[in-house]
């Protein structure tokens, strides 16, 4: 017997003519000079990759890092019974994960301690490091391609305007002063004075047009005072920081466009989160207002 087959106790020869004592060195107990391609198992020519691989321990802790409490390194290391009871459990409500993290060596030691000497390792560790890399990229680009184009896809779809959120008017502030999206402030102005006039020129200035008026001052002062970078109440703006200190921006065009893009984007963002607040705020007092008048009835 061969050492790697004690276990099993199976026949098989060692290569390059080290079984049955045939070798340079003792019968049994000489190592071949490498690896070979293939090793005899009961007769049989068998390819070393053929044989059980080896655990990786940087495998079982990468999983046991991403999915410990679900137990997904004890599935790695073929302890199924175990791997059902920690999803099943949560890994025993956390007590589990925490002996985990002293006995995983002793797991992946187990785990290989059937297998034979020279059996290859599994290789998942290299390949899971670089799909982690991989991964973990596509994910940085799907977070920040939803964080700065979420409000426009939103929009896009007829889901929620984050512009109108943002600047508190009833529609799009863009489609209120009549410019593109993309169009300078001076355009802004010349459409905001326009508009203002002819609804200053109407005779009868009903409840719609009091409104227009409202809407088309609000989209006005968004574009022309930026709050997103000069917030009104507290003055706590990048810029506005800037100047009550006395330090002047040196930055370029194309870096101030870029603050005013990125900045505008988190404004919307913080407009979203209040309007929802607040409607979710106002859905509850209503619920609560219907739950005390129940009663009544």
């Amino acid at each position: 017997l061969c050492r790697c087959c004690r276990r099993c106790k199976r026949r098989c020869s060692r290569w390059f003519g080290f079984a049955q004592g045939g070798g340079d060195g003792d019968e049994g107990e000489a190592e071949p000079p490498g690896l070979p391609d293939k090793v005899s198992v009961n007769g049989e020519d068998v390819p070393l990759e053929c044989l059980r691989q080896k655990k990786e321990l940087g495998t079982a802790y990468a999983l046991f890092a991403v999915g410990g409490h679900i137990g997904l390194h004890h599935f790695y290391l073929d302890r199924f019974v175990h791997g059902f009871l920690c999803a099943f459990s949560f890994n025993f409500l956390g007590i589990g994960a925490l002996a985990d993290t002293v006995l995983l060596c002793q797991y992946v030691r187990r785990a290989n301690h059937s297998t034979a000497p020279f059996a290859p390792y599994d290789g998942s560790a290299s390949r899971l490091r670089t799909r982690a890399v991989l991964w973990s990229g596509l994910s940085a680009i799907l977070i920040l391609a939803c964080l700065f184009k979420g409000p426009e896809l939103l929009r896009r779809a007829d889901l929620v305007d984050m512009d109108a959120l943002a600047a508190g008017t009833s529609g799009d502030p863009f489609a209120i002063l009549g410019v593109d999206r993309d169009a300078p402030l001076s355009d802004m102005e010349a459409a905001y004075r326009e508009k203002l006039r002819k609804l200053k020129a109407a005779r009868n200035c009903d409840a719609k047009c009091k409104e227009s008026k409202e809407d088309l001052q609000k989209a006005w002062d968004f574009f022309s005072k930026k709050p997103w970078l000069q917030p009104a109440a507290g003055g706590d703006g990048p810029r506005g920081r800037e100047r009550s200190s006395g330090r002047r921006p040196a930055a370029s065009a194309t870096e101030e466009a870029w603050e005013d893009w990125s900045f505008y984007v988190v404004h919307q963002w913080v407009a979203a989160q209040s309007a929802v607040r607040n409607r979710l705020a106002a859905e509850i007092a209503r619920k609560f207002d219907e739950g005390r008048q129940e009663p009544d009835h």
